[in-house]
């Protein structure tokens, strides 16, 4: 069978698996991408956006690759931009069209009933795609696949998580070098398990823990497995740092113990992950950096205990952060941290719990964000239950529809409370790294000067960002977004020539 992916934006692993997984079995993969230039979180312009727009590409593409099934793979920021492809496609094609990844499998009811959309496959997919390929088109009973037949739903069973991760080929990693730029070869994304420890109620994976009630959830690849992919991307693509996507590298201590002195033998590159401040310790910190980690992220998300414990179920304390920091400061070893601002319940006292917190342990990189709701997620009961959203608000959650948020969280303006902490602090707070620490207690204490900072314009966010990567160790990714930008940019060219010689 052939198999078209559509994916935007950014390489995506769980398609990386799937075209392996597919190709392993004699099936042809393709890859359609689109950079969605201009209509990203960090710039935004309807009118340049619909100038670059890849639309016409891609269904030249689709018409010459003539693939027997097109998937594409969504979360619920790029859920509508998938939408709309689709329905363009079926104007054009008679190809069946399934919908996978995050945002499908937390509300398949409602993206099946999309009329451009044929199948939902949910939860992890490589068994039910492969299944899906080597069947007859009359087929209605794979699992972990909802089906239409009839303007009926057939709504299929999950199968069992794949315990032995190992089975899996290394993602298809030249599916994507092909197309996208070589920054992505030599700074490359990596993920050594699947599923969470915890269960934080701002998160998809506490939906995906009861979805697979009963069975082992975080699972892990073997030390001899991961090594074998990094050396194979370090001697055939020349990549040059790793980026462990692990949602916390630091779960299993006895893994990570035998894996850091092999990684820094055998592999020997520069790395960066996501760890929690309650999983690591003096000699875990001191095994990273050893190895070559270049810079921790710790996902705090707030400096209130209150907020953290009773609103996104994050059980850590304070203290437990501050030793993480202390850790990193000992062993010099460069750490991000992240917080979420407009939490539910959330006061100005809170805020400033989280400034002094943040102040007392001084970060190199603090990543702001405003509280995105996604479908499912727990924490939407108890902003429902307050009042901050209503029935309407939440369909719209789950249509991805939410006035633009998911694509402008960070950068957009609003007027409404709910988000008015994000445009108050958030530059203060992403500035701390930047400011003396005796300069940030005077401006956390004075009503007058955390006036000054909130009446910044909230465009200088992405200055303080570079600063603040250059001097935390992470200054590869804004040359790399701007490097990325260009290359498509001529890439947009290349293609027009392509379209207008046809």
């Amino acid at each position: 069978m052939r198999i078209a992916f559509v994916v935007s934006e950014d390489k995506n692993l769980g398609v990386g698996y799937l075209s392996s997984y597919l190709k392993k079995h004699g099936h042809q993969v393709h890859l359609l991408f689109d950079p969605r230039q201009f209509a990203k979180a960090y710039i935004q312009n309807k009118k340049l956006a619909g100038y670059f727009s890849k639309e016409k590409y891609l269904l030249r593409r689709l018409q010459e690759i003539k693939p027997d099934l097109i998937g594409f793979s969504v979360v619920t920021a790029n859920y509508q931009w998938g939408l709309s492809l689709a329905k363009k496609i079926k104007e054009y094609f008679d190809i069946p069209i399934i919908f996978g990844g995050v945002h499908p499998t937390l509300v398949p009811e409602r993206v099946i009933r999309q009329e451009a959309v044929d199948m939902v496959c949910i939860g992890e997919a490589e068994e039910a795609i492969l299944e899906l390929a080597e069947s007859s088109d009359k087929r209605t009973d794979i699992r972990n696949i909802y089906f239409k037949r009839d303007n009926a739903v057939i709504a299929n069973p999950l199968r069992p998580l794949e315990q032995d991760l190992d089975k899996y080929p290394f993602p298809d990693e030249r599916l994507f070098y092909e197309l996208l730029p070589s920054s992505y070869r030599i700074t490359t994304s990596v993920i050594t398990s699947r599923g969470c420890p915890y269960s934080c109620t701002y998160c998809a994976n506490h939906s995906f823990v009861s979805l697979y009630k009963g069975q082992r959830y975080v699972r892990r690849r073997s030390v001899d497995n991961v090594l074998g992919e990094l050396k194979e991307r370090k001697e055939r693509f020349k990549t040059r740092h790793f980026v462990f996507m692990d949602d916390v590298f630091a779960t299993d201590i006895n893994w990570l113990k035998e894996f850091i002195p092999r990684y820094k033998k055998e592999i020997g590159l520069s790395f960066n992950c996501l760890a929690h401040p309650s999983l690591v310790n003096e000699d875990i910190i001191g095994l990273l950096k050893e190895a070559g980690c270049s810079t921790i992220d710790f996902g705090l998300q707030s400096g209130s205990e209150r907020l953290r414990k009773d609103i996104l179920h994050r059980f850590e304390t304070n203290e437990a952060m501050v030793a993480a920091a202390q850790a990193c400061r000992r062993h010099g070893l460069h750490f991000a941290v992240d917080q979420i601002l407009n939490i539910p319940t959330e006061t100005e006292g809170d805020v400033l719990d989280s400034a002094q917190l943040l102040n007392r342990i001084r970060p190199d990189i603090i990543n702001c964000y405003s509280l995105l709701y996604f479908p499912k997620a727990e924490i939407i009961l108890k902003a429902r239950e307050l009042g901050l959203l209503d029935e309407k608000k939440i369909e719209e959650i789950e249509g991805g529809r939410d006035d633009g948020l998911y694509s402008t969280a960070t950068l957009t303006a609003s007027k409404t409370k709910s988000t008015s902490f994000y445009q108050r602090y958030a530059l203060l707070l992403s500035s701390i790294p930047l400011l003396p620490k005796s300069l940030c207690a005077r401006v956390i204490s004075s009503v007058k000067l955390k006036k000054f900072f909130s009446g910044l314009p909230i465009s200088l966010m992405p200055f303080v960002k570079i600063i603040a990567d250059l001097k935390g160790g992470l200054g590869f990714i804004p040359f790399s977004v701007l490097a990325n930008e260009v290359f498509y940019l001529k890439q947009h060219f290349i293609q027009q020539r392509y379209l207008n010689k046809k």
